[in-house]
This record gives C-alpha cells, structure tokens and sequence, in this order.
C-alpha cells in the first residue's frame, strides 16, 4: 500500500489506519498494558515453607499474636492454645535441616510433607532434638485466605 493510499484511508477512517511505526508504537503500549494487568491479577499468596517454618517457630516459641497471623480462621483457637500451653518465648529454635516438599497443590490450597531434624534449645542449655524422619513426617496444609494460612498439622499416615 503507498503512502498515498494509506493517507487517503486515514482522511476516511481517522484513528483506524496507522503508519507502520505508529503501528509498531501502539501495539508495543498494548502489550505492556496487557502484561501489567495480568501482573496486577496474580497476587502473591507468599512462600508456603517460610509461612510453614514460622508457624513451627511461632509455636515453639509461645508467640501467640505470630500463630494467629499464619493460621486460617477455623484453627486459630486450636493453635493459639497450643502455643501458649507448649511454648516457651526463651526457646532458640534451628530448622535449618527440615526439608518441606509440595504433596499436592491448587488454587486454594496447598499440601506439605515435611521431614528432617529441628532443634530446640530450651533455656538453662537443655537442647531438645525433634527428628521428623521417616515415620515422624509431617503434613501441612495450607488454605488460601489472602496468602496461605496453616489450617492443619498431622503426622503422615
């Protein structure tokens, strides 16, 4: 198509026909403004593991306020009872060699199996070894409630 066509179509068409460049131009902003908002539509429901691991530790340690903030609305009296029965704020926990892997996963919810060795050190130097190997694994489930939220805790069958 000559330039002349394409001017002659512009005068009957004003907005639809562009030059190439323009074309180029606008399809270039199109694509970013797509990208953005499929960007802005996939929240970030955050690390299951670390959301896991804090749990533990929250639980470990009597932090209260942390448990209810990591786990779902139907388990929240559960765990908050939990942690101030179990836990001790002075304990330094180490969980450097638990090893979480995915079970299963969808939209909603999400399924870990965790395993390995965590350490407690209790006050008064008392170390308190918790070995989740072989039969002493562990399986959390997390639900989505704007991120992932521990809703339950068991051993793996």
């Amino acid at each position: 198509m000559s330039y002349d066509n394409v001017n002659a179509w512009q005068r009957l068409l004003p907005g639809v026909l562009f030059t190439p460049s323009d074309r180029w131009k606008r399809l270039g902003v199109l694509a970013l403004a797509l990208i953005l908002a499929l960007a802005a539509c996939e929240r970030d429901k955050g690390d299951p593991v670390a959301i896991s691991k804090a749990f533990l530790s929250s639980l470990w340690t009597q932090d209260t306020a942390g448990i209810t903030a990591l786990t779902c609305s139907d388990w929240r009296d559960v765990t908050s009872q939990w942690a101030s029965e179990t836990g001790n704020p002075a304990t330094a926990v180490d969980m450097q060699h638990l090893d979480f892997s995915v079970v299963s996963q969808n939209d909603r919810q999400i399924t870990l199996e965790m395993t390995g060795v965590a350490t407690l050190k209790l006050p008064g130097s008392e170390v308190e070894v918790r070995d989740y190997g072989g039969q002493g694994a562990v399986r959390f489930i997390l639900v989505d409630e704007d991120g992932w939220k521990v809703c339950d805790v068991r051993p793996v069958d």
